[in-house]
């Protein structure tokens, strides 16, 4: 292994091993666990979201087509999950905020998304969004 780094690297000059050394090199170096010892990482479980899924009313449900219609308006063309999730839509929908301090208190809203689009989502909660065109 030595050798083949330092050709990588361009030095073909005559080495010994001094120092430090890899397992093959010196199997006996100190610091170096046995490679028989070492196990693989285990591969973690896969995170369950901590969201409670949204049962939303015959009302709620019109709402959230209404932000899933904005949200294509306003991501501009990027994939439409960058502008917020259908969770942080369907949360919107059904918690209804009435302030931008409420809309930041559901998951998935940050204060980016506050200043880009905080008064256009509760203007279409409030009802007065129907004709928002979804500019920034």
């Amino acid at each position: 292994r030595r050798r083949t780094l330092l050709t990588h690297f361009g030095d073909d000059r005559p080495c010994a091993a001094t120092g430090r050394c890899c397992d093959v090199c010196d199997p006996e170096t100190i610091g170096l666990p046995d490679p028989a010892t070492l196990m693989p990482a285990r591969k973690k479980p896969p995170r369950r979201n901590a969201d409670p899924d949204v049962t939303l009313s015959a009302e709620d449900a019109e709402l959230f087509e209404a932000l899933r219609a904005w949200r294509t308006q306003a991501s501009d063309g990027k994939p439409a999950y960058t502008v917020a999730h259908n969770r942080t839509l369907e949360a919107i929908a059904s918690g209804r905020p009435t302030s931008l301090p409420e809309l930041a208190e559901i998951s998935g809203i940050g204060p980016a998304f506050i200043e880009r689009h905080g008064e256009q989502v509760l203007a279409l909660v409030s009802g007065d969004g129907e004709s928002l065109s979804g500019g920034g």
